[in-house]
């Protein structure tokens, strides 16, 4: 669900986050700074630019600051992992919902949600106890 606020200028569009609401899967223990989606921004036409310090990620559901969000361009912005904390399928819920918040500099606003859903990765065994330590003999 999308949970959009527009505001609309006489005579003119709304400020509008391109490609929401969206969904994608990113792998347990995915390096920080691995990018996982891409969206766009169309300015309203009072606009020239996107407000300084945003887009944002506003809320998640769960809370949580796994992911943040880069700029690539005046108009053009990625999300990524931080690795704060490390995405562990086995120990964190399945799924984020992000919602992104885009300000332009003639104050016009929307709100995109993206859902992150965490892919399990098989990897080797870990030995917590004794069985870690021992050697060959």
């Amino acid at each position: 669900h999308l949970f959009y606020i527009c505001f609309q200028f006489i005579g003119g569009d709304c400020l509008q986050l391109k490609e929401f609401p969206a969904s994608c899967f990113v792998p347990e223990n995915t390096s920080p700074g691995t990018r996982i989606y891409n969206f766009s921004v169309t300015l309203s036409p009072l606009a020239s630019s996107v407000s300084s310090g945003f887009p944002l990620i506003i809320n998640s559901s769960p809370l949580t600051r796994a992911f943040s969000i880069n700029g690539l361009s005046g108009k053009n912005f990625e999300v990524v992992t931080t690795g704060q904390p490390p995405l562990d399928f086995e120990t964190m819920p399945k799924s984020f919902d992000l919602q992104i918040y885009v300000k332009d500099e003639a104050g016009a606003m929307d709100l995109g949600l993206l859902t992150v859903k965490l892919k399990d990765v098989n990897e080797p065994p870990m030995f917590l106890d004794n069985l870690a330590k021992e050697s060959k003999i």
